[in-house]
């Protein structure tokens, strides 16, 4: 993905709403489409990354806007989850099934592994993970396709970017574990004392940050979730 189109500004960026839907004045994604949601808190955000940046560069200067891109350009009302991905991710997640690795960083997380088995459970995503039975893979496709888009996004950047295995990501999209939880574990191998692994424990806590804070400002003025809680 290349930097997006939009030019560096020192002027405070102007946030325009047509009919419920919030426009970022001269803002443009890697494919030149408006940047434009429904939630003012969403663009006020990007608006201030903008603004405090003089640009929006989605690939060099990870933040929201980011997260926004890859929710606009490969998620948005597009195909998600296939079944074959479904089972290559089930296979793959060492939170719950056994890691032969010589350090996996999901293999010993039994208190989250524990919490994992236990919301599947209250998804009703039925099978054996650890035996990765086809009733799990079936239930999970089924699951993960009606995820919300943001939701999609939060999912797709954690295990896309770091690895995190699907069960990890679900607890997080389902509030059951925090973004420093997440952050905790993949920095467990970095020495504190090297600078170079300080300053990657420092983005990986800031990237986790942005992506759990995408998602919770869409789901906050998610129409849908707003209407179901007011009927």
């Amino acid at each position: 993905m290349k930097p997006t189109k939009a030019k560096p500004t020192k002027a405070k960026p102007t946030i325009r709403n047509d009919h419920g839907h919030y426009i970022l004045e001269g803002a443009l994604t890697h494919n030149g489409n408006p940047v434009v949601s429904y939630s003012l808190e969403l663009i006020e955000e990007i608006a201030r990354e903008w603004r405090e940046l003089g640009r929006l560069d989605a690939v060099n200067d990870f933040g929201v806007y980011s997260s926004y891109c890859t929710f606009s350009e490969f998620i948005e009302n597009k195909p998600f989850v296939t079944k074959d991905l479904a089972v290559q991710l089930g296979s793959s997640d060492h939170l719950i099934k056994p890691c032969t690795q010589l350090l996996c960083l999901w293999s010993d997380q039994v208190e989250f592994r524990n919490k994992a088995r236990a919301l599947l459970k209250d998804l009703g995503i039925k099978g054996d993970p650890g035996k990765d039975s086809k009733l799990y893979r079936d239930s999970l496709y089924k699951h993960l396709n009606a995820l919300q888009d943001y939701e999609k996004v939060g999912f797709c950047l954690l295990n896309g970017m770091f690895g995190v295995p699907i069960t990890m990501c679900l607890l997080l999209l389902h509030s059951r574990v925090t973004p420093e939880d997440i952050s905790e574990v993949l920095n467990k191998y970095f020495q504190i004392d090297d600078v170079d692994s300080y300053s990657q424990q420092e983005s990986n806590r800031i990237s986790v940050g942005v992506i759990a804070k995408f998602v919770e400002m869409m789901r906050r003025s998610d129409p849908s979730r707003n209407k179901a809680a007011s009927a």
